[in-house]
């Protein structure tokens, strides 16, 4: 099983803004499924959001260890026994649909048995009971899951062992090798992107794939804030305009233009510092998007896996 990239909304940045490419991944049957979800809740007018989705084994150890040394009351399971990992759950902004005070403005305020229906209508699966407030904070994310051949997993465990958790965790770590498993015959591949397109027909969804085997633009599989910052051109762009400019004074120098020389190390001068500024910015934005994918592993629900 390989994981696909799915174009949602987070709670990260400005409004509006997608959730980190980091977090923005699932399998293909949750990623077509969620897109489904979505669909349906925007119609009704609610504000749809996630707060995470994928974690990799590091994003869920740093969870586990904010867990162990307090930094986060909700539970954090140790890497390798979260759906989580196996790009199976999502963390949902439950109060941008159901909290008044939380609503944006513009959003229809939803009812939380409604908004659980459709999930569960699609497949998804809830750890935590409805309107408890022990279990769930609606000022926090609601953790879901698109549990699919693995609840067989977890209730065979259950059958046998009498333990939620030793089931949950048998459960989660089959999903988590699954992705290991090359042999997905659902027609998308690893970096294909998949969101939510409009219909005419009311209720319908149609899926829009990119990727390399797509008739669309190709989308390439998402780079870590590492990989985007050793891999960026914007600083090599900006000395390249200095030393074009700086050439060009030379020549002009060369070929006795001397009343021009002060206009051309002006406009290179200038130059430089807007591609400096460029370049700054960039960092500032990658720092950001670093500090959002931190974020994601601190309390999203006091019960959430």
């Amino acid at each position: 099983m390989k994981l696909v990239t799915i174009a949602v909304k987070g709670i990260y940045g400005r409004p509006g803004s997608l959730l980190p490419a980091s977090m923005a991944r699932l399998t293909p049957d949750a990623a077509a499924s969620l897109a489904q979800v979505e669909a349906e809740i925007e119609r009704l007018g609610g504000c749809f959001r996630l707060s995470d989705a994928y974690r990799s084994s590091a994003m869920q150890s740093r969870a586990h260890d904010d867990y162990i040394k307090g930094r986060k009351h909700a539970y954090s399971p140790p890497a390798g026994s979260s759906m989580h990992e196996a790009g199976r759950a999502i963390d949902l902004d439950l109060a941008a649909l159901i909290h008044p005070p939380s609503v944006p403005k513009g959003s229809q305020t939803l009812n939380e048995l409604k908004v659980r229906a459709i999930f569960e209508a699609h497949g998804w699966t809830f750890i935590a009971p409805a309107g408890n407030p022990h279990s769930v904070d609606v000022k926090e994310s609601w953790h879901i899951e698109f549990r699919g051949p693995f609840q067989e997993t977890y209730e065979s465990v259950f059958k046998r062992a009498k333990a939620h958790s030793k089931a949950y965790h048998s459960m989660a770590a089959a999903a988590i090798a699954d992705l290991a498993n090359d042999n997905w015959e659902g027609g998308l591949e690893d970096g294909d992107v998949v969101k939510k397109t409009n219909s005419e027909a009311p209720g319908a969804v149609q899926m829009e794939v990119h990727g390399q085997d797509a008739h669309a633009t190709t989308a390439a599989v998402p780079q870590t804030v590492g990989e985007k910052l050793k891999t960026s051109t914007t600083l090599l762009h900006s000395l390249g305009i200095q030393g074009s400019a700086i050439a060009t004074a030379v020549g002009a120098f060369l070929l006795g233009h001397k009343d021009q020389l002060l206009y051309i190390l002006g406009g290179a001068g200038v130059m430089s510092l807007i591609g400096y500024g460029i370049y700054c910015w960039k960092e500032v934005q990658a720092k950001r998007i670093a500090k959002c994918e931190g974020d994601s592993n601190q309390t999203h629900g006091l019960t959430v896996p």
